[in-house]
């Protein structure tokens, strides 16, 4: 049989650069009904409606092959597999479904990616308009972007990972609720027999400033031990409890209902770039408790290969800035207004009308005393 194929499909079927096909596709528009955009499909249908020509316009570029029909079929799928391939990344590339370890029994993989500096860079393009290319570089439009929140484009970047994780960790990383997850069920499947014990230098007394966090003074080395062996008891005889039932058949959603909330989980977490790096900004912070920030560093540290660039401006403008309030701003205003080398900053917030807290992190913003 034979099909009447334009120089731009043989270009195509050929492998030469896309660049030629996509500057040439508005001298051959075909007029045939929904092959407005070449496709593997257009063979097979060409074949199954036994249609002997298709016309373009002008009648330019039209090229006659000969195909058999199980050649065709195979050209169609190697089409398909070509018309798959997405933009890698060589670095992320490197450590995709690689397990970075976390905590004694965790880890982070990344399992998939879409996107890369450059998807931001053409999605700000896209809405910026032509001539953009001309006026800024790739970083300076990324860094622009990200200076101003205009965060579109970052959501064009996904990333897919699988964690494992304690369950308290997961419950202060679900709250996070812009990503999806797909979690391991312990309905459904056998709880593993792997819980979280922490280090002992991470011990520490409740703060007295912080209610929902720990403090700064270490734990003596006895009452470290005396803790560490009451968590190790207390997980065994939950988990001796848990065989238990479940020996003498009970239902699996009931028998783990004992279970501490030290059990490692596991699930599967896609999030976009703009998203993610909220969760970061927050869970990389000083204040978020000590193991779910173990992940966010590895995280931070996948993220970085995937899109060094848009991880700098995120490091620049996001994660290591600071926001001040208008009492703040007006308080260091009339510190420049003064001339002083060392201003009296304590002095200067109390006629502010600012608060002992709110001194207390203005001061650490600003590093001072």
């Amino acid at each position: 049989m034979k099909i009447s194929v334009s120089f731009l499909e043989v270009q195509r079927l050929r492998g030469e650069p896309a660049k030629d096909y996509q500057a040439r596709t508005s001298k051959a528009e075909p007029l045939y009904p929904g092959l407005r955009k070449f496709n593997s499909d257009r063979i097979e249908k060409c074949l199954d409606n036994q249609k002997e020509y298709l016309h373009f316009k002008n009648g330019i570029c039209i090229f006659d092959v000969n195909y058999q029909r199980l050649d065709c079929l195979v050209t169609a799928k190697k089409i398909r597999e070509s018309q798959m391939a997405r933009t890698t990344v060589p670095a992320a590339e490197e450590i995709l479904e690689k397990e970075f370890k976390c905590l004694d029994h965790g880890f982070v993989r990344l399992i998939d990616y879409m996107g890369s500096d450059e998807s931001i860079v053409q999605a700000a393009r896209v809405s910026y308009g032509h001539g953009t290319k001309k006026i800024r570089q790739d970083r300076g439009l990324i860094r622009y972007l990200l200076r101003h929140q205009h965060t579109t484009p970052f959501e064009m970047v996904e990333f897919k990972f699988h964690c494992k994780l304690p369950i308290f960790v997961a419950r202060q990383w679900i709250r996070h609720r812009t990503a999806n997850v797909n979690e391991y069920s312990l309905r459904y499947s056998k709880a593993i027999n792997e819980f979280y014990l922490p280090e002992p230098e991470t011990l520490r007394y409740q703060s007295e400033t912080n209610r929902q966090g720990r403090g700064e003074v270490a734990v003596p080395g006895e009452l470290q031990l005396q803790v560490l062996e009451l968590l190790r008891k207390s997980t065994e005889q939950a988990w001796q409890d848990y065989q238990q039932m479940e020996n003498s058949g009970i239902a699996r959603e009931l028998a783990r209902i004992n279970l501490p909330v030290s059990l490692y989980t596991e699930w599967y977490w896609k999030i976009d770039l703009n998203n993610l790096m909220h969760f970061l900004k927050l869970r990389l912070d000083e204040h978020a408790q000590f193991e779910i920030r173990e992940y966010a560093r590895i995280m931070a540290q996948i993220v970085q290969k995937v899109v060094p660039i848009a991880w700098e401006a995120f490091e620049d403008y996001v994660l290591c800035a600071r926001t001040f309030s208008r009492l703040e701003i007006q308080l260091i205003q009339k510190a420049l207004r003064l001339g002083e080398i060392q201003p009296d900053w304590h002095q200067l917030a109390d006629d502010e009308n600012l608060s002992q807290r709110e001194i207390g992190e203005f001061m650490e913003k600003i590093g001072a005393d």
